[in-house]
């Protein structure tokens, strides 16, 4: 299968319900993960009495930046063990359906 003719699969499976309803659902699952791990990381940085002040820095990035402070603080921090499980599946969930669209939105350009 050339280049040519997947770039045509793929375009035409944009139109395809299930193909759309197969690759959503796990994003808006993914999605939905991934702010959940948010809102935990933003409460671990919180309760975290081992933090002294940093957690208010923390837990102020967190609010303020969402995901983007969230994933450093569960790698950075022991007792963020689930936040961290949490996000990377929903990292995980989301994955596919980035790639599908961007597949999708990078060969709609270059035609």
């Amino acid at each position: 299968m050339n280049l040519n003719e997947l770039q045509n699969l793929l375009a035409a499976s944009l139109f395809n319900p299930w193909v759309a309803f197969l690759v959503i659902i796990p994003a808006f699952l993914g999605l939905g993960a991934w702010l959940m791990g948010t809102f935990f990381a933003f409460v671990v940085a919180l309760g975290d009495e081992s933090l002294g002040v940093r957690r208010w820095l923390w837990a102020g990035a967190i609010a303020l930046l969402g995901p983007l402070a969230a994933l450093p603080f569960s790698f950075l921090h022991p007792q963020a063990t689930y936040v961290r499980s949490v996000m990377l599946k929903g990292g995980v969930l989301l994955l596919p359906a980035l790639g599908y669209y961007g597949w999708l939105l990078l060969t709609a350009q270059a035609n």
